[in-house]
């Protein structure tokens, strides 16, 4: 048996089909209008963060425009955006300060080179704010209620080449002084692994004047009187910058500053005073993690105080001096010489004669008193002896 179709299911098929031939002419002819907007700074797409972008196809470009991206960033100043080749433009306006990171993934099996640049201003006259013509991330720090082209552009001829990504990057928790890590004398020996990707490049309040950027900060306070300190900041592949500065009420000062790469930079901290460590990258870095170590090298002993005078010891007085009397001729009576040792060079006893020297009076009642007393002394023995035998 043979059945009929009605013309109402046949009306529907028609309709279904009409629509969707009619859908996807449009589905191409939007691709087409964004592709073309694409291409042109006048008409780029607006982004927001995160963002990724698959070129269906690309116009490959001369290697000479990979390898020459800062001559383009020289040209657009003054020749705007024809200075740059054939490639893709985005527009981007962040919403708050952050760093943003625009990387490109490209599809396995395929050699060729993909470049990005970060542009301010107008298509007559464009400011590179930073570019890679490598693999590599291209990284920059947006502004609030700035608008930013980011064009990209490669060597690539085939379908689907590659993914460009962009993201806005978390910044650390340290990236300001208001909120540094802080560290005590308790704390140390400390050893952390921090890193500055994603940090703002504010030095508003560095005082040593670095020349670097992505800071993050830290800050130390001690309770002795003074303590020596040693600091490392140490990456795999590039030095950091550092700069310590004191804080006393309302007033800063730089301590000391340089850049480490595995040497040590040594301060003495004292009490009462806070002191707030910037660590940042290079100039034209895009942050990396790095390892920080804060040790103390000793308490610093202050000037020996001198010893207290004892009280000095005054001599006793003397009760009743004895004042010695003037000699007199009868304390001692003159020697007389009667001539040299064994007579040698003596003619005469009168020229021999040694001069007689008196004796003093003192000395002469002494030894009359130890004879006296030795007399006295032989008796009272004779007479103990005596009654002894008696008995």
């Amino acid at each position: 048996m043979i059945h009929h179709r009605s013309p109402v299911f046949r009306r529907h098929d028609y309709c279904f089909m009409m629509a969707s031939l009619l859908l996807a002419l449009l589905t191409t002819t939007l691709q087409t209008a964004l592709v073309q907007a694409q291409t042109s700074c006048s008409a780029p797409q607006s982004i927001t963060a995160p963002f990724s972008f698959t070129p269906s196809s690309v116009e490959p470009v001369d290697n000479s425009y990979y390898f020459s991206t800062l001559s383009i960033c020289d040209d657009a100043l003054a020749s705007g955006s024809s200075a740059f080749p054939a490639g893709f433009w985005f527009r981007y306006i962040a919403s708050k300060p952050t760093m943003v990171r625009v990387s490109v993934e490209v599809m396995e099996g395929f050699m060729f080179s993909v470049a990005t640049v970060a542009v301010t201003g107008s298509c007559e006259s464009l400011k590179c704010e930073d570019s890679s013509a490598t693999f590599n991330d291209l990284v920059f720090q947006a502004e609030v209620g700035v608008e930013y082209f980011i064009f990209v552009f490669s060597d690539a001829d085939g379908s689907d080449p590659y993914t460009l990504f962009v993201e806005e990057l978390e910044p650390p928790a340290n990236d300001s002084m208001e909120t540094a890590v802080a560290l005590t004398q308790d704390d140390l020996p400390f050893r952390g692994d921090f890193t500055t990707v994603g940090a703002l490049s504010d030095f508003s309040q560095d005082v040593c004047g670095l020349f670097g950027e992505n800071g993050v900060w830290f800050k130390y306070t001690t309770t002795y009187a003074q303590e020596s300190l040693a600091l490392r900041a140490t990456t795999g592949n590039t030095r950091e910058v550092l700069g310590i500065q004191s804080r006393s009420g309302d007033r800063d000062v730089c301590v000391t500053s340089g850049s480490t790469w595995g040497s040590t930079i040594e301060w003495t901290a004292e009490t009462g005073i806070e002191y707030y460590i910037l660590v940042s990258e290079p100039a034209n870095s895009d942050g990396q993690l790095f390892e920080f170590t804060l040790q103390s090298q000793g308490i610093v002993e202050g000037e020996p105080e001198p010893a207290p005078v004892a009280n000095p010891v005054t001599p006793a007085p003397v009760a009743n001096p004895v004042t010695p009397s003037p000699p007199t001729a009868t304390d001692a009576a003159p020697v007389e010489t009667t001539g040299s040792p064994s007579g040698v060079g003596s003619n005469s006893s009168d020229n021999n004669q040694e001069p007689t020297t008196p004796a003093s009076s003192g000395s002469g009642r002494f030894f009359n008193a130890v004879a006296l007393y030795s007399h006295v002394a032989g008796l009272v023995l004779g007479v103990v002896l005596l009654e002894a035998f008696a008995q």
